[in-house]
């Protein structure tokens, strides 16, 4: 049905293949329905990292941004990750054929090579022979036994594949918005896999994207354990992030942000029950200006009315209020610094 009758279909099919393997979402049309994408001669060829040391993104003008994220040693290679960052904590049993099946390569980077993901676990289940230990395999190839690292025995690669599909069909099956269905799904998987699997990493963005914005659990009506426990899942990402997502990747800016908001809400709400003193919320208002600043210093330099962008406004305002209301910190200065700079 191609109207492009100047060019053959081998010439219209290599094209495709090169726009879907190279080309990078810049943004979209008015009605937010339709991607634009753009190739650009030196970010199009930037290799995978499931660990990079860079960020691509659009500017304004779009005009692509390719920043470090961390410190780059002279002579290493500058990378970046192809998966959306909500992916980013997810364990090689998920990335490998996602790699392979979006952009048809096989990674060889340091983390695919560690079975532990850089001691985190993100991809271990618990041994089903002694529970104490978590299986991890034994070396890269596709159909590897899974070990235990405490009793040592093993499990074949099919045992494996089965409990991941059989549990990821189970995850997708259960309400994403029901707070209390998707706790007790948490705390059955805990008992399958590791708790840093990302299985139940997974499990608590969900619950972390609930809090605060579903009905019933709305920041101003939701009770404080809740808000706490939406903090410290915030917390357990950030874990995870400084060793799989290190420094200023869009996964601390995601995270960071989700953590302020609920801090904010917390220790507010803490002063109004006279839990806490004007003091102590002004000490914790610090900390909470911090994770939002990150939020700014991160995403506050990408293309105007973008999601990440709009997220970084957001964040800035919630500083604009801790400085008005509960203490001065030099993070309204810095974000208002970094949002002036890119407009």
């Amino acid at each position: 049905h191609c109207k492009l009758t100047q060019f053959s279909q081998e010439e219209i099919l290599h094209l495709m293949g090169i726009i879907d393997t190279n080309a990078y979402i810049i943004g979209e049309n008015p009605n937010k329905d339709v991607d634009l994408q753009g190739l650009f001669p030196i970010t199009s060829i930037l290799n995978h990292s499931c660990t990079s040391n860079t960020i691509c993104f659009a500017r304004n003008d779009f005009k692509f941004a390719c920043r470090a994220v961390t410190d780059i040693k002279q002579g290493e290679e500058l990378t970046t990750n192809y998966l959306h960052y909500h992916y980013h904590y997810f364990g090689l049993s998920y990335r490998s054929p996602e790699l392979s099946d979006h952009w048809h390569f096989t990674c060889d980077c340091k983390r695919c090579k560690d079975p532990t993901e850089f001691g985190t676990m993100s991809d271990a289940l618990v041994c089903p022979d002694c529970t104490l230990g978590r299986l991890t395999p034994l070396n890269s190839e596709s159909d590897s036994e899974w070990i235990c690292g405490s009793c040592y025995g093993s499990q074949p690669r099919t045992f494996i594949v089965n409990t991941i599909n059989t549990w990821w069909n189970t995850l997708e099956d259960y309400p994403k918005y029901d707070i209390g269905k998707l706790m007790e799904l948490l705390s059955s998987m805990e008992k399958v896999f590791d708790k840093s699997h990302y299985y139940c990493m997974e499990v608590k963005r969900r619950i972390i994207e609930n809090i605060g914005e579903s009905k019933g659990f709305e920041y101003e009506n939701v009770p404080m354990v809740w808000l706490e426990k939406k903090a410290q899942f915030c917390k357990d990402h950030l874990d995870l992030q400084k060793k799989l997502a290190p420094g200023l990747s869009e996964y601390c800016a995601y995270m960071s942000g989700h953590c302020g908001e609920a801090m904010y809400w917390l220790y507010k709400k803490k002063y109004v029950a006279m839990q806490i003193n004007g003091v102590q919320l002004a000490e914790f208002m610090q900390v909470v200006a911090e994770y939002l600043y990150k939020v700014v210093e991160i995403w506050g330099t990408y293309r105007r009315r973008s999601s990440e962008r709009l997220k970084a406004e957001e964040a800035r305002s919630f500083i604009d209020i801790i400085e008005d209301k509960y203490t001065h910190t030099k993070y309204k200065y810095l974000a208002d610094r970094v949002l002036r700079d890119t407009d």
